[in-house]
């Protein structure tokens, strides 16, 4: 588990670089104008950018690899950790789902904080499932 949790730290840390060099808040305005028909006809008075933080809010700290160890020794936290994990970002929020069928690789901003959360949600269910896996073999095997 010692190389999962290495994982989401470097993870962490090469997706904090590339999001914090890119300050540009103007992929919201980009993506209505591109996608103006489709917000319109889905997501009319919706926020992405807002919707996107609420989601980073909730995966960040959880994948926190100095602290989902201690999160995932009780048991009722990792059943709302796996089934929250276990979505993206577009089953979080499925107004946005038209976005998923395009290539959002020219909104860098958008396209790179996506891959940090499915990459960091990924590695965590991992860790989640090789604790689960750990507690399993020791009820299994006792020792005396």
């Amino acid at each position: 588990m010692k190389e999962l949790l290495v994982k989401l730290e470097q993870i962490d840390k090469y997706y904090q670089n590339i999001i914090n060099a890119d300050v540009s808040s103007r992929w919201t305005t980009e993506i209505l104008e591109e996608f103006e028909d489709e917000f319109k006809r889905y997501a009319r008075n919706e926020v992405i950018n807002a919707d996107l933080s609420t989601y980073t809010a909730y995966i960040e700290p959880t994948c926190e690899y100095k602290t989902i160890e201690k999160k995932i020794q009780d048991a009722e936290n990792r059943y709302h950790m796996k089934k929250w994990l276990s979505k993206s970002f577009f089953e979080w929020f499925p107004k946005y789902q038209f976005l998923e069928k395009y290539d959002l690789s020219d909104y860098p901003k958008l396209n790179n904080q996506l891959n940090y959360m499915n990459e960091l949600r990924t590695v965590a269910l991992q860790v989640i499932d090789t604790y689960e896996q750990s507690l399993a073999e020791k009820y299994r095997n006792p020792k005396n």
